[in-house]
């Protein structure tokens, strides 16, 4: 879907969620991403511009289902709980909920999987759009454009895309190991059949 007029667009300085500064539109920092190792695991830190922690995700090295969030200063909770997984298989849907309790939906859209964000009003106009465009030297440039709506929530759309962006692209990279190693098992099996090997 296509989102209606955006009041804001960010733009990340890298094509790396976890390790980059997301910029107002006049190039200056809203906020820093950066991925550091903890004891027993790593730590993905969302700050604001004052240095503020927006959002942690703590992950642990070993066990499914352990990892937690902080938002601001707040106790950690299960990142689970704050960013909910449908539990149809294959539907890759997360929700989430405001301060005041209203319902949001990240879906991934289009060819490209890119992230959107909806209202669970309405599931048709995107509040929130990631895009990645092919800049003018040939890099990715990474974009977040939110509404009027979003931007009431900055801080948490922000870092929920962040997490949800980086587990995107976890997935992605290792779907397309996955399709290399069995193409190159592929080929070492013709190879040794026509005696190339």
């Amino acid at each position: 879907m296509i989102m209606e007029a955006p009041v804001l667009t960010l733009t990340l300085d890298s094509d790396n969620p976890i390790n980059t500064a997301i910029l107002s539109p006049d190039g200056k920092p809203l906020y820093r991403v950066n991925a550091t190792r903890i004891p027993r695991g790593s730590a993905i830190r969302v700050y604001d511009r004052s240095g503020a922690n927006v959002a942690t995700l703590e992950t642990t090295d070993i066990g499914w289902g352990s990892s937690k969030v902080r938002i601001g200063e707040r106790e950690p909770v299960a990142y689970g709980k704050w960013l909910s997984r449908s539990i149809v298989p294959f539907e890759r849907d997360v929700t989430m909920k405001d301060e005041r309790g209203r319902k949001y939906k990240w879906r991934e859209n289009g060819l490209r999987k890119t992230l959107q964000l909806y209202t669970a009003e309405d599931g048709t106009h995107p509040i929130a759009a990631h895009h990645r465009t092919v800049g003018g030297n040939g890099s990715l440039v990474s974009t977040l454009a939110l509404d009027a709506r979003a931007d009431e929530l900055r801080d948490q759309v922000v870092a929920s895309f962040v997490f949800l962006e980086r587990e995107r692209r976890v997935r992605e990279r290792a779907a397309e190991n996955k399709a290399v190693s069995e193409a190159d098992g592929q080929l070492g099996s013709y190879s040794f059949l026509f005696g190339l090997a």
